[in-house]
C-alpha cells in the first residue's frame, strides 16, 4: 500500500499497511526495550539505538529511517564518487540509445572496467582524460552492434565530431587483445566475463 507523500501516518492507514506487510510475510521497524530505554535495530550494523540515533522519514509507519544516522553517513558518502556516478551515467547512456534503436547486445558494468584496462582512460584521438565517452565505432544507425568489440573511449569533442562515422581510433595491439579476450570468453564455460587474471589475451600480450 502506497504512502501518503508529504503527509504523516494516520491510525488507519498504519492500520492497513501493517495488514499489508503481514500478508506479504514482511516486517516493519518495532521497537526493542534496552535497559529501560527504547531502541530499533539498524538494518545495516544490526545494533539497537534510539529513536534520536535515526533520521526521520514520513514514509515509514514509525517516522523513521531503516539505517541509522552513522550507517546513513557512510552510504552516502560512498555514493559521491563523482567519477563512478559519471561512469554509471555514460554506460546507462550507451544502454538506453542501444535499446532505442532496437539493437541488440549487452555491456556490463565488468565489461567496462575491462575496456578501461584495455584502452585507457582518455581519449584515443586527442589523449584528453576530460569528458571521455564511449562511443561505437560502428555506430547504431548504420547496423553497428552495442558490444565491447564496438566501443572506444572518445572526448565529448571528438565524440560530436565524429557524428554518425565509422571511424576506428584503436591500435592493432588494441583491437588484438579485445579480439583475445572476447574469443577467451567464449570459450571459457565459466559464469560472467574472463578477467584479466584468467583471459588468454594477457599470455599473449
Amino acid at each position: 500500500m502506497p504512502w501518503p507523500k508529504g503527509k504523516p501516518f494516520t491510525k488507519e492507514h498504519k492500520a492497513k499497511r501493517a495488514a499489508t506487510m503481514q500478508q506479504n510475510k514482511k516486517r516493519h521497524k518495532k521497537p526493542v526495550s534496552v535497559n529501560g530505554v527504547e531502541c530499533f535495530v539498524c538494518c545495516t550494523c544490526k545494533l539497537p539505538k534510539p529513536a534520536a540515533e535515526y533520521h526521520k522519514d514520513k514514509r515509514t509507519p514509525n517516522g523513521l529511517k531503516a539505517q541509522c544516522k552513522e550507517c546513513h553517513g557512510r552510504t552516502s558518502v560512498s555514493t559521491r564518487d563523482r567519477e563512478k556516478a559519471n561512469a554509471s551515467k555514460r554506460a546507462a547512456e550507451a544502454t538506453r540509445r542501444a535499446r532505442k534503436a532496437n539493437v541488440r547486445g549487452i555491456v556490463r558494468k565488468a565489461d567496462y572496467d575491462q575496456l578501461r584496462v584495455l584502452l585507457g582512460d582518455s581519449c584515443l584521438k586527442c589523449g584528453s582524460a576530460k569528458s571521455v565517452q564511449w562511443d561505437h565505432i560502428v555506430p547504431l544507425a548504420l547496423g553497428g552492434m552495442h558490444s565491447v568489440e564496438n566501443l572506444q573511449p572518445l572526448c565529448r569533442k571528438c565524440n560530436e565530431r565524429k557524428q554518425a562515422s565509422t571511424a576506428d581510433y584503436r591500435t592493432e595491439e588494441q583491437r588484438a587483445a579485445i579480439e583475445n579476450w572476447v574469443v577467451s570468453f567464449k570459450v571459457l564455460s565459466t559464469t560472467g566475463r574472463p578477467t584479466l587474471e584468467t583471459s588468454t589475451l594477457i599470455e599473449k600480450a
